[in-house]
């Protein structure tokens, strides 16, 4: 193709970029663009693209399960620091004097308020359910 016969365009790259690009260059900045673009499309679609593209898929997988173990091991955390906070009677009390008091200015407690209670104090949720209950209170 002619030079006068290509398609003059705007493009926008850190300037950093662009003169590191045009001192490592053997060519003009523009045919290199040119010569990038070329590559590019010659490679979509082929065995390395595809091959590229499984590698990346691996990746994010392998990624994946690094924060699958990580959020399994977060739960053994809690359950273990809620199992601890069973017998920790001084935890247990405060979370079911907050609720006492939360009820003598509201006729219903929303579940969320529990929910909270148990992720600020890791006590279980069953535990703060069964005292609700026992009291006699609604929930909303």
């Amino acid at each position: 193709m002619k030079k006068d016969e290509r398609k003059q365009t705007t493009i926008r790259i850190n300037p950093e970029i662009w003169e590191i690009a045009g001192m490592k260059a053997s060519c003009s900045r523009s045919e290199l663009v040119e010569r990038l673009l070329l590559n590019y499309i010659s490679i979509e679609g082929s065995r390395q693209d595809y091959e590229q593209k499984i590698k990346e898929c691996e990746e994010i997988i392998q990624h994946e399960k690094v924060k699958i173990l990580e959020y399994k091991q977060a739960i053994k955390d809690i359950e273990a620091q809620e199992k601890e906070n069973e017998s920790n009677a001084n935890v247990i009390h405060d979370c079911y004097e907050r609720i006492d008091r939360y009820m003598k200015t509201h006729q219903t407690i929303p579940y969320a308020f529990l929910r909270t209670l148990n992720n600020t104090h890791k006590v279980d949720l069953n535990t703060l359910n069964k005292y609700v209950i026992e009291k006699g209170y609604r929930f909303s």
